[in-house]
């Protein structure tokens, strides 16, 4: 009997204690994991800081603003991170801002994922772009600043665009019930902490996720529901159990 409480305990380590320990991953280990991932695609040298609870500090210089985003996407992925300061540089050649402002538009024009390019309005100054005036859809919003982000030039991006559907509207009570099926489908163990609100096609994310990717992903989803203008994400990394 003693041998078998004894066998009983080890396979509830194995399989509940072991599993929640794995979890909550040291700086050093976390620094290392990310140095790994960033190597991939990077001859770096990045600064990286991580401090308690997962919160991970990145400086350094990266070639285009593009890159910018692409080092935080990558970083995000990586379990056990709670929240990334990006301090990294944009260090681009330096261009015109009417040569930048042109070769945006030139992009979007002849992009064709975006129906009406003519409604946007682009700002330069000293590298940072401003985008102002409507699109159709979020998924749209999101897509013109990828163009944006790839152009030379360009040290960072502010995205003002408002989503302005033409198509029939959907009432905020159906539309609140579509996204609560869709999460409920797509992420079954996040639809339990996740609190969704609609108020005129404007959707308000509150609760928390396991992991920074999830937090995300979850919002990108959204993105995709028709009727869906904006999303606020005010979802928190919940820490590790202890």
């Amino acid at each position: 009997m003693k041998n078998f409480t004894h066998v009983l305990f080890a396979a509830m380590f194995c399989y509940c204690i072991a599993p929640a320990l794995s979890m909550q991953r040291t700086p050093a280990a976390l620094r290392a994991e990310i140095q790994k991932v960033l190597a991939r695609s990077y001859r770096g040298p990045f600064k990286i800081e991580v401090n308690e609870p997962g919160i991970v500090t990145i400086a350094g210089s990266v070639p285009t603003y593009w890159d910018w985003l692409n080092v935080f996407a990558l970083v995000f992925r990586v379990q056990g991170i709670t929240e990334i300061l990006n301090r990294l540089a944009v260090d681009s050649e330096p261009m015109a801002e009417d040569r930048i402002r042109a070769e945006i538009v030139e992009s979007l024009a002849h992009s064709g994922a975006i129906e009406n390019s003519q409604s946007i309005a682009v700002l330069v100054q000293r590298g940072e772009v401003r985008l102002q005036g409507s699109v159709h859809f979020p998924r749209e919003k999101s897509m013109v600043e990828d163009i944006v982000a790839s152009q030379r030039g360009v040290r960072g991006v502010e995205n003002e665009l408002e989503v302005q559907s033409t198509s029939k509207e959907i009432s905020d009570e159906n539309l609140a019930a579509a996204i609560r099926e869709r999460v409920s489908h797509e992420y079954p163990l996040e639809a339990q902490t996740v609190q969704v609100s609609v108020e005129n096609g404007r959707l308000a994310l509150r609760g928390t996720t396991r992991r920074l990717f999830e937090r995300r992903e979850l919002e990108r989803e959204i993105l995709k529901i028709w009727g869906v203008r904006h999303v606020d994400n005010e979802i928190k990394v919940a820490p590790a159990s202890s």
